[in-house]
């Protein structure tokens, strides 16, 4: 018995399968029990481009992370290489610190750890240390969060890919950091053998 996954997010639908066939057939059992609307190829999720080609296909945030630069008035900003800066030790702020917003400063973040789960693990180990500190956000917080933004200013068109030969066998690897804080830190990866994308991180 063939398999196929079905992805349901509130009131949308993605199916997948090995070939045009299988998904008709999804879909017309879909249809016998549901009212539905069929968009075609799958475009836009969540957020997500998905683009394919006859070799690959490739998920990519560009629009959202445009979107999120200009309502942070920083589409013109000047772009960095690194996610963070080099060194970088946020600590909690003290009574000597100026505080900032904290609503905005939970937007921003929010916003950052929405595109770092979905698309850009590159920036996820940043963007998780800087949601330790949404109680009681001062500029040092700020100014790192912007440099996210920096950052991704400069890698908009970074996006991942899955190639049609890619192997279906998966690979991961993992760290941890025990010597950074009081707080460990750990992390990991999981993606397609050969030169598939990463489908899961953390």
């Amino acid at each position: 018995m063939e398999h196929f996954p079905v992805l349901v997010w509130v009131n949308d639908i993605v199916v997948a399968g090995a070939t045009e066939e299988a998904i008709n057939e999804i879909k017309s059992m879909l249809n016998e029990n549901f009212k539905m609307d069929d968009r075609g190829d799958l475009n836009w999720f969540l957020g997500m481009q998905i683009l394919r080609s006859h070799d690959k296909i490739t998920v990519d945030q560009t629009k959202y992370i445009e979107t999120v630069l200009q309502e942070f008035n920083m589409s013109d900003c000047k772009a960095v290489a690194t996610p963070g800066e080099v060194n970088l030790k946020l600590v909690k702020s003290n009574e000597g610190k100026k505080l900032v917003d904290p609503k905005l400063y939970i937007s921003l973040v929010g916003s950052l750890l929405f595109i770092g789960k979905q698309t850009r693990p590159d920036i996820l180990n940043i963007v998780n240390q800087l949601s330790r500190f949404l109680d009681k956000p001062d500029e040092s917080h700020w100014k790192a969060a912007k440099h996210v933004l920096r950052y991704l200013k400069g890698t908009t068109d970074l996006r991942l890919t899955f190639l049609k030969n890619s192997s279906c066998d998966i690979v991961g690897d993992s760290d941890a950091d025990w010597s950074g804080d009081r707080k460990s830190t750990t992390g990991y990866y999981f993606k397609f053998e050969g030169n598939g994308g990463a489908i899961s991180w953390e």
